[in-house]
């Protein structure tokens, strides 16, 4: 344990800087991350779905894998950042959330009061988008309303997708 914490010091350069440079290597994660998930999964759909084939199940299972495990990563090093900034800023208009919001209520109330609860929530298991995809897609938004600040990094974003 000590040697894995030398090394870390050592690459990070400790010099009384430490919180800085972890919140950089955050930002560098984050964003990097973000522009595999922009890049990746529309490419991945796009080689492995094939409309013709009887089997299209396995694909559509390791997007949503791919997608839900990045996300979760996502919310932790930006929590990890939040926690050592103190203070959390969201680059979004208020109106962009005020959709939302009724979206997100019908969309509680109609899992709630499903025929089939279990399906609402979890999703098929062939196509994976229940409540809790929805979720993580609200999550996605939100996060990348608070990590992409620069006009920069809208540009990289915009080269990845083009």
């Amino acid at each position: 344990m000590i040697g894995v914490v030398f090394c870390f010091r050592g690459y990070l350069g400790y010099n009384g800087n430490m919180k800085e440079k972890i919140i950089k290597f955050c930002d560098y994660i984050i964003e990097t991350i973000i522009l595999a998930l922009i890049f990746f999964l529309p490419l991945y759909f796009s080689f492995f779905y094939n409309p013709l084939s009887n089997f299209i199940i396995q694909p559509a299972i390791d997007r949503a894998v791919f997608f839900k495990v990045s996300v979760a990563l996502l919310l932790f090093l930006t929590l990890v950042k939040v926690l050592l900034v103190k203070r959390l800023e969201i680059l979004v208009n208020k109106k962009h959330f005020l959709i939302i919001i009724p979206y997100f209520f019908v969309l509680t109330l109609a899992t709630i009061f499903s025929v089939d609860a279990h399906t609402s929530f979890w999703g098929s298991y062939f196509r994976q988008q229940g409540f809790l995809s929805h979720i993580y897609y609200l999550a996605f938004f939100v996060l990348l309303s608070v990590n992409i600040r620069t006009r920069s990094q809208i540009e990289r974003i915009i080269n990845v997708i083009v």
